[in-house]
């Protein structure tokens, strides 16, 4: 995330979820190019950037600015991430606004808004309702918004309680989704970390800026974009690979959090 084609609008010109790639794919632009650059890496990665080049860990996000250097390579195997380009002047506002270093490694986690925010704008664009230009400005702020809290928040020292809670929770959301054909409840959850379930949800929410059943029906989500993009599996295989109750909830869930259908997703 440039020229400036509107003062003070943002425009997202192009974008990519989890793209596939060969594995000695790499980005390596000593110029960089014309537009703003937001990227989430969600495995470990070689990164360079102004502290120059060196591994960082997966959930790892860095913007550029136009004409700034770009270099990054999976460490091992085909590079994993997800990209935005954007251009207008929205965009050094609310950098500035928001206090979002550019050219900096940033380790945020996994951005669970990151893709439902590339979707809203993707749906925006196919329907052209009037005054979209302007719904992509403010999904664009909010997103950039959300960005600056995150690194507010990552500058505030933990206490060690508060500390081991974050990591209790990591822990029990990779369980969770590395186990998402099971049918997980709240209650089940919570009786992992110890606390009660409204306790836990609470926490959790907080954490994750989603409930643990939002977070996990987002997360069977995504794994069934992949595949629908990656694989030759019919909607129903995917439905159950996914952890779905049947290809109908799915096909509903689907659509309601995506805008289109499986079906219709294959093709974009």
């Amino acid at each position: 995330m440039g020229a400036d084609f509107v003062d003070g609008k943002i425009d997202v010109v192009a974008s990519g979820i989890r793209p596939s790639h060969p594995p000695d794919f790499k980005i390596d632009w000593p110029v960089g190019n014309k537009e703003y650059g937001f990227v989430q890496f969600h495995e470990p990665v070689i990164l360079e950037d102004c502290a120059g080049r060196r591994e960082r860990p997966a959930g790892t996000c860095i913007v550029y600015m136009p004409f700034q250097p770009r270099y990054y390579r999976a460490r091992q195997g085909s590079l994993e991430h997800t990209w935005i380009l954007a251009i207008g002047s929205g965009v050094s506002d609310c950098l500035a606004e928001y206090a979002i270093p550019t050219n900096t490694a940033l380790e945020l986690g996994e951005l669970e808004f990151l893709e439902p925010y590339i979707h809203s704008v993707r749906l925006e664009r196919l329907h052209l309702h009037h005054h979209y230009e302007d719904a992509i400005t403010d999904l664009s702020r909010e997103f950039l918004r959300r960005i600056g809290v995150l690194i507010a928040q990552a500058a505030e020292p933990l206490t060690v309680i508060q500390r081991r809670r974050a990591d209790m929770l990591n822990e029990i959301r990779l369980a969770v989704h590395s186990d998402m054909c099971r049918r997980w409840t709240v209650p089940e959850m919570a009786a992992i970390s110890g606390l009660n379930a409204t306790r836990f949800a609470t926490e959790y929410t907080k954490q994750f800026g989603a409930s643990p059943i939002d977070d996990l029906i987002d997360a069977r989500l995504r794994r069934a974009e992949f595949l629908l993009k990656h694989r030759s599996l019919t909607v129903k295989q995917i439905s159950v690979e996914c952890g779905f109750t049947s290809p109908e909830h799915f096909n509903r869930l689907f659509h309601a959090r995506r805008g289109y259908s499986p079906g219709q997703f294959r093709k974009l």
